[in-house]
C-alpha cells in the first residue's frame, strides 16, 4: 500500500503458511512491477523465512530498531 508520509514509497509485507514459506520471493518479485518507485518492508530479526524472502526479491537491510516490537529487534528492508 502507498504511505500517505512517504510519497513515492510502498509498504511491502509477505506472509505464508509455515509449509509454503519457500515461495514467498516469487510473491514478492510479483510486486515488483505493480508497486511503486521505492519500496519498505519490516521483519523481526529473529525472522529468517521472511528476512530471506525479501533479500531474495532484492530488498536489501537498511537499519535495525532495537527492541521495537514487543522488546525484540526489527530489521527495515528497502527495494528501489
Amino acid at each position: 500500500a502507498a504511505d500517505p508520509l512517504w510519497p513515492d514509497t510502498f509498504i511491502v509485507d509477505v506472509y505464508c503458511h509455515p509449509a509454503f514459506w519457500s515461495h514467498a520471493g516469487d510473491l514478492l518479485a510479483a510486486l515488483a512491477t505493480s508497486a511503486g518507485p521505492r519500496q519498505i518492508a519490516y521483519a523481526e530479526t529473529d525472522d529468517s523465512a521472511k528476512l530471506a524472502a525479501f533479500e531474495a526479491a532484492g530488498f536489501h537491510p537498511v537499519t535495525t530498531l532495537p527492541r521495537w516490537l514487543a522488546g525484540r529487534d526489527v530489521i527495515v528492508l528497502a527495494r528501489a
